[in-house]
């Protein structure tokens, strides 16, 4: 009853809280430790009072308020180890609802996700073998739905917010050259449409958005994340023009915008640094035109 009400009373953001449930598993090891614990602790009276001569100790036990020292001793113990546990489960309950209440104030990459409502649709180079056709029929299915009554927004996108998504590359950034040898960290890649960042509610903190020109064109631009632009330059706003690249023998990339952090692992976890790619990139892994034939649709 108190897991269905945290459920039903916790905030709509807060990711899998559907699946929040008393794990079985979990339930049987603290029962497990609650009644060894119960067998460990009775099991020193009774090996106290198991020896012969009983009359003794019961002769002992009931004489008044005179009591022996063993007796204080062992009282005090159980009354220090008493105080200590509740103190430890005070400071872990203290540090489990400062978590809960920092993580309820984190902005994940997205907003009311009450309201939005996502699909898949793969293109399959059975049905349309051109890659820059398979990416304009997207685009197509995408404005036909921006039509239909009751939609606000709509974008496309090879992955939103914590759906699991891990297409990672590392990327050299053209303002700070690496030594020969070393390799750039990797970075989350996403390919998208004009108008993801709005759907989602990801504002974009400098510079642009990507347009349908740049896909069109086949431009070579690029969006990072905040974390990202900050990791190299003080403020997002200095990373507008800078140029980033996924192979040190081929293209850079143009950045042109700079949005909010995305917390793509979990709230619980740091914000991921993200590169966001128009959805139709020229010369990209190698490939003459690189697109992504399942998309998803926000």
């Amino acid at each position: 009853m108190g897991v269905n009400a945290f459920v039903t009373l916790g905030p709509a953001e807060m990711p899998r809280l559907a699946d929040i449930a008393i794990d079985p598993t979990v339930l049987g090891f603290t029962v497990a430790v609650s009644v060894l614990s119960g067998l460990f602790f009775g099991a020193f009276p009774v090996l106290r009072y198991s020896s012969p001569n009983l009359g003794t100790a019961l002769k002992e036990g009931g004489r008044g308020a005179d009591e022996g020292g063993e007796r204080h001793r062992a009282r005090n113990a159980l009354v220090v180890s008493q105080v200590a546990l509740a103190l430890v489960l005070v400071v872990g309950s203290g540090l489990m609802i400062r978590s809960f209440v920092a993580m309820q104030q984190v902005h994940p990459g997205f907003e009311q996700p009450e309201e939005v409502l996502t699909l898949r649709i793969a293109i399959p180079s059975a049905e349309v073998a051109d890659r820059v056709a398979a990416a304009a029929t997207h685009e197509r299915i995408l404005r036909r739905i921006q039509q239909l009554p009751g939609v606000t927004s709509a974008a496309l996108t090879s992955s939103v917010t914590m759906d699991g998504w891990d297409s990672n590359t590392g990327m050299y950034i053209e303002d700070f050259p690496l030594s020969d040898g070393e390799a750039p960290p990797p970075r989350r890649l996403k390919w998208i449409s004009p108008g993801y960042f709005g759907t989602m509610g990801n504002p974009v903190l400098a510079g642009r958005d990507i347009s349908w020109n740049d896909i069109h064109t086949m431009a070579d631009i690029v969006v990072v994340t905040e974390n990202f632009a900050t990791e190299y330059w003080s403020d997002p706003r200095e990373a507008i023009g800078k140029r980033i690249r996924e192979n040190p023998n081929r293209q850079w990339y143009e950045i042109v915008g700079v949005v909010g952090n995305v917390y793509d692992n979990g709230v619980e976890r740091g914000p991921t640094t993200v590169v966001y790619l128009p959805t139709v990139v020229e010369g990209f892994w190698g490939s003459e035109v690189f697109i992504r034939r399942m998309m998803v649709y926000v």
